[in-house]
């Protein structure tokens, strides 16, 4: 992951998240997330995302713990894990195994998809989703937009 220059981060590169996971640097923002780089304090290879949403109620902050919860327990091969959260004064944090892969908002920047490739993603977005809606209680994700898709 690139990381991306940043004047005023929420989070800054050497700060810990959810205990156990040190920012690296801050990598994009715009129509999404806040999104950082981190790593694991027991590991220099494993690599992580945090993404950073305002969340500054104690409503919102009680939806997204119990979200986030409920979250962990959803597999599927196209989620990436949730593998910690927490509230802050900043926002809600998320801690997700980083996914090695291009965004939609990236790669659609370079230039239309195939049909092809389109009739896939829509089959592997819409799976993802079914995933959630089958939890119980049932998910929504949110937050659904180029920037949270990533494919190869």
């Amino acid at each position: 992951m690139v990381l991306a220059a940043r004047t005023h981060p929420e989070l800054v590169p050497g700060e810990r998240v959810c205990d156990d996971y040190v920012i690296e640097g801050f990598a994009r923002g715009g129509d999404g997330p806040e999104v950082y780089a981190a790593r694991h304090v027991a590991s220099d290879v494993a690599r992580f995302t945090v993404r950073v949403v305002p969340c500054r109620d104690f409503p919102t902050s009680t939806r997204f713990l119990r979200g986030m919860a409920r979250a962990r327990r959803v597999e599927h091969r196209a989620l990436a894990p949730v593998v910690a959260f927490e509230v802050r004064d900043v926002g809600a944090i998320t801690v997700q195994s980083e996914v090695a892969a291009e965004t939609l908002r990236a790669r659609l920047q370079r230039g239309p998809l195939s049909n092809a490739t389109v009739g896939w993603l829509v089959c592997e977005v819409a799976a993802a989703l079914d995933a959630l809606h089958a939890a119980r209680p049932a998910m929504v994700h949110g937050a659904l937009c180029p920037a949270n898709i990533t494919f190869d």
